[in-house]
């Protein structure tokens, strides 16, 4: 049997990747996620952020630009407010960073709340 591909297999292309920094007691984490837009005809931009995962091990500061080699979408299913919640996510399986980003020196954490996603 031949293997099939998927429309949203090896996706490619640059992204810049926002990180938001998480802490517990069992020590600190970071979740990433990548924006989406699209300009309307009256000028301006309705966007939509999608969360993003990698590797074990890889660290991206905020705001990195990078260049997506390969990558699928895939879904996630979590529990919330007592129901099953389904997000789209895109896993980035290899990459190369164009531009290092920016500390988060300055910046706000956001709540869960605050996060689409």
């Amino acid at each position: 049997m031949q293997d099939k591909k998927r429309i949203f297999d090896h996706m490619t292309g640059e992204a810049m990747i926002f990180r938001n920094e998480h802490e517990s007691p069992n020590g600190k984490w970071y979740t990433y996620a990548t924006t989406v837009s699209k300009k309307r005809d009256d000028g301006t931009y309705v966007n939509k952020s999608k969360p993003v995962k990698f590797r074990k091990g890889v660290v991206l500061e905020n705001k990195t630009r990078i260049d997506i080699l390969d990558s699928f979408l895939t879904v996630r299913e979590y529990e919330a407010d007592g129901r099953t919640q389904t997000i789209e996510e895109l896993v980035v399986l290899d990459f190369k960073v164009v531009d290092g980003g920016t500390d988060t020196a300055g910046f706000s954490a956001l709540s869960m709340d605050d996060v689409p996603f």
